[in-house]
């Protein structure tokens, strides 16, 4: 599953990640738990995430980035 579209908007899921992780920094098995989705799924999303620029890996976990938070609200537009 790409974390964008083919018509240029973010998946839900990367919707759902990028909305939780604008209020906190979280691993990924926690935002697997949050969301009851397969750790698998959520690993994948966010190693593509990651590589669109939208979060950012921490020790503590990961993190939205300035392009994550652009592209969420370009989303809600």
């Amino acid at each position: 599953m790409a974390c964008v579209t083919e018509s240029g908007k973010i998946s839900e899921q990367t919707k759902k990640l990028l909305l939780l992780l604008r209020d906190t920094i979280s691993p990924a098995d926690v935002l697997a738990e949050t969301l009851d989705a397969p750790f698998f799924k959520i690993r994948a999303s966010l190693r593509q995430m990651k590589e669109a620029g939208f979060i950012h890996e921490t020790e503590q976990g990961y993190t939205i980035t300035n392009k994550g938070l652009e592209v969420l609200h370009l989303q809600d537009a």
